[in-house]
């Protein structure tokens, strides 16, 4: 009896402490087997059967041990079992984990920003009214007024455009570009056409340079000849040499003094000009251009027509028909002036 007593005081010291160094399992099934685990019973420290698997945790703020022990891997795994985009509202996403809060993870305010470009007090406010703009106070233009045909033809039929009407003009020099544009209009002016016509059919009846013949072919050959004349003149004179000579090709009309005077004004102006700088010099633009002028016609001339004779005779006439024309500038102001009642150029 007294053995019986000892053994089993032997099995109640001797078994728990054999129980703690079992394998769980082996520790479960004493527990379950033995009586002396109502003594001192391993459920109330780590119960086993109430700790389920990871897999089957339902509630994550209950393994808070199993999570602060378990990989971070396992971890993953769980987050990874319930997406964030697919819990339905935020805040049980929170509730499923409540170590890593999703708005220190991922802030919905940076998600998806409100437009920084266009702040909200520009969207809403309507801009401010635009200020009136100034008022725009016109000023004189320093051009000259345009030409009308009273100025750049005389009786609005013959080409005047390298006259200066107003003696009080202050000179300033041309370019060779205007000097080129007044040879263009006295050369293919329509007066220059008609006169051509006329000359030609003169020399038509008088048969003049027999060599062309008579009818359409003869006519023709002399009107050519006429324009040719008239329009080598006119480039010779006022646009190629006064180019490289620097002189002006225009007329700088008088204005005043006795009838007399005047036209021995307009007659020397054939051999006295102003040059680029606005000094007077020698009109050799005039002189030499016409000559320059009757002497190429040699080339388009019958053979026999050909002498200096001919040559100084068509010189002669381009030298006195501009001189006639000087005449005609310097005194048509005044005949408009007395007979349409028109301003003269130095009145305004």
């Amino acid at each position: 009896m007294g053995q019986l007593c000892a053994a089993l005081l032997f099995a109640s010291i001797a078994l728990p402490a054999i129980g703690q160094d079992l394998p769980i399992g082996l520790g479960a099934a004493i527990s379950q087997g033995a009586a002396i685990s109502q003594a001192t019973p391993i459920s109330q420290d780590a119960p086993i059967s109430q700790a389920a698997p990871i897999s089957q945790a339902a509630a994550i703020s209950q393994a808070a041990l199993i999570s602060q022990a378990a990989p971070i891997i396992q971890a993953a795994a769980i987050n990874q079992a319930a997406p964030i985009s697919q819990a339905a509202p935020i805040s049980q996403a929170a509730a499923i984990n409540q170590d890593a809060p999703i708005s220190q993870d991922v802030p919905i305010s940076q998600d998806v920003p409100i437009s920084q470009d266009v702040p909200i007090s520009q969207a809403v406010h309507p801009p401010d009214a635009l200020e009136p703009a100034a008022e725009i106070i016109p000023t004189p233009s320093l051009d000259p007024l345009p030409l009308s045909r009273d100025d750049t033809h005389i009786f609005r039929v013959i080409p005047n455009y390298n006259a200066v009407n107003d003696p009080s003009y202050h000179f300033e020099p041309i370019s060779v570009g205007e000097k080129f544009m007044i040879a263009t209009h006295d050369g293919f002016d329509p007066f220059s056409w008609v006169t051509t016509f006329l000359y030609a059919g003169v020399g038509q009846w008088q048969n003049q340079y027999p060599q062309f013949g008579q009818g359409s072919k003869g006519y023709a050959k002399r009107y050519g000849g006429a324009f040719a004349d008239g329009a080598i003149s006119n480039f010779m004179s006022e646009a190629i040499l006064p180019s490289f000579l620097h002189q002006d090709p225009r007329y700088f009309r008088l204005g005043h003094g006795s009838t007399l005077h005047r036209i021995a004004y307009t007659i020397s102006r054939e051999w006295i000009t102003r040059n680029d700088a606005g000094g007077q010099e020698f009109n050799t633009s005039e002189i030499f251009g016409n000559l320059g002028a009757a002497g190429l016609s040699n080339l388009y001339y019958p053979a026999q027509e050909r002498s200096a004779s001919e040559t100084m005779e068509k010189f002669a006439v381009n030298i006195l028909g501009d001189a006639g024309f000087n005449v005609l500038k310097e005194f048509y102001p005044d005949w408009r002036h007395k007979f349409f009642h028109k301003p003269l150029p130095d009145s305004h």
